[in-house]
């Protein structure tokens, strides 16, 4: 018997597709205003000024694990599953033992006063120091949105927020010629006044008192899994800056910056699916998400061939002379788009459904990739090791994965002659009745 959708489906899809349309109108918002923030700062900033900027941020980031990364990681989860309290209480968390965060960073500009340092790394501590805690646990503002599912929000919110940091650089750079000192307290002082106000806005919309009673040991696990990537992420940043250069590092940040760019367009399009299918129940997200697989790396390929295209015929218009060569790291770095559709799924199934077993084994071993990429690899070839370090470090996440996944699926076979994994993955996606309302 043919399958004809319900109203309810209809209504559903209709909700699906419309989040769908916020988070690419928000994309194609951030990618607008971040090219714009590209030339201003390329025009205005030389790479040794600017690659000291992005030092301090690469130790802010690393002290942001002081704060429990994993909750903003399980965030959207928790809320669409319907535990609102569980943001509170992970808020309270966070800033408790965020305070490490807080005296790693002062340490680190007490030691750039005592060692005779230029002002502007000093001042550019202390000031991290200030809003640490803030700037940090307030992000959160964005997956308890997307928990609940109102991206319309998301939008406003993050597009106020950029093109006000856009705004107030070009005033600081180009209007009053302020230096990088300048530039960078009045980002880190916009960037923590926005995200707390707009964390206000928030959690006013969380509408119950339910805490998921596993979320301590749930989100410190993820925590502890991901800290190898916490710790590369802006760890590599500083063994460029110390092994390559400042100049270096401010090329390879800006290259990150656009090839990071590019690859947000895939989350407009995975995340409002990953929460949909996260209320269906685990069977039936895991066995949706194998169906979705061949789409995934298909749309990631023609994604890719696009943003090659585009940073060659863009890129020259929105990066200053000096700072040319990040269009080449560019287009390596961007090569995890081909693959990041397909990550992006996997990776929500694994944190959602709180497969810790996946978790663990896929991001140790991802980690320990990267590590060993970029150890043996980025002194002798600099920043093309990085970008295929990337794709080698996912590739190997993805498939350990995908054999959790499979697993899963074996144990909820169904009866005799129903489809297999195979065979399912032939045929395109059919919604099953109307999970639970959250």
């Amino acid at each position: 018997m043919r399958y004809l959708p319900s109203l309810a489906d209809i209504s559903r899809h209709r909700k699906l597709i419309r989040d769908q349309a916020y988070n690419v109108a928000l994309f194609f918002v951030s990618l607008v205003v971040s090219l714009l923030m590209v030339r201003v700062i390329t025009d205005n900033l030389a790479p040794e000024a600017y690659g000291l900027y992005r030092y301090v941020l690469a130790v802010l980031a690393l002290s942001a694990i002081s704060a429990i990364p994993g909750f903003t990681k399980t965030m959207a989860g928790y809320v669409a599953q319907g535990y609102h309290a569980t943001v509170a209480t992970t808020t309270r968390w966070s800033f408790r033992t965020g305070t490490v965060g807080v005296a790693v960073l002062l340490v680190f500009g007490v030691h750039a006063l005592a060692t005779a340092a230029d002002g502007a790394t000093t001042a550019l501590f202390f000031t991290a120091a200030a809003i640490f805690l803030p700037h940090t646990i307030f992000q959160r503002y964005g997956p308890v949105l997307a928990g609940l599912r109102r991206f319309r929000d998301l939008l406003v919110f993050r597009t106020i927020s950029i093109v006000t940091l856009l705004l107030g650089a070009v005033l600081v750079l180009e209007v009053w010629e302020g230096g990088i000192v300048a530039f960078g307290v009045t980002q880190l002082f916009l960037q923590t006044t926005f995200y707390a106000i707009f964390y206000r806005f928030t959690v006013r919309r969380l509408t119950n008192t339910r805490v998921d009673e596993g979320f301590r040991r749930h989100s410190v696990i993820v925590s502890l899994v991901g800290l190898g990537s916490n710790l590369l992420t802006p760890g590599i940043q500083l063994f460029v800056n110390f092994a390559l250069g400042g100049p270096q590092l401010a090329f390879f940040v800006i290259a990150k910056g656009i090839a990071d760019q590019a690859a947000a367009v895939v989350k407009p399009i995975t995340r409002p699916i990953s929460i949909y299918l996260t209320q269906r129940g685990q069977a039936r997200h895991n066995r949706a998400l194998m169906r979705l697989i061949p789409l995934s790396l298909i749309g990631g390929a023609v994604l890719y061939g696009g943003i090659y295209f585009a940073i060659d015929l863009v890129g020259p218009y929105v990066i200053a002379d000096s700072y040319e060569i990040s269009l080449f790291y560019a287009k390596l770095l961007a090569l995890v788009v081909v693959i990041s559709p397909t990550y992006t799924l996997l990776s929500a199934n694994i944190v959602f459904e709180k497969d810790n077993a996946a978790l663990v084994s896929s991001s140790l071993a991802e980690q320990g990739v990267r590590f060993l990429g970029y150890v043996l690899f980025v002194r002798t070839y600099g920043i093309t090791a990085i970008a295929f370090t990337n794709v080698a470090a996912m590739l190997t996440q993805m498939a350990i994965v995908l054999f959790h996944i499979q697993r899963h699926i074996g144990g909820h076979s169904g009866p005799p002659g129903s489809p297999s994994i195979l065979q399912a993955s032939t045929h395109t996606l059919r919604q099953d009745p109307t999970p639970p309302s959250v």
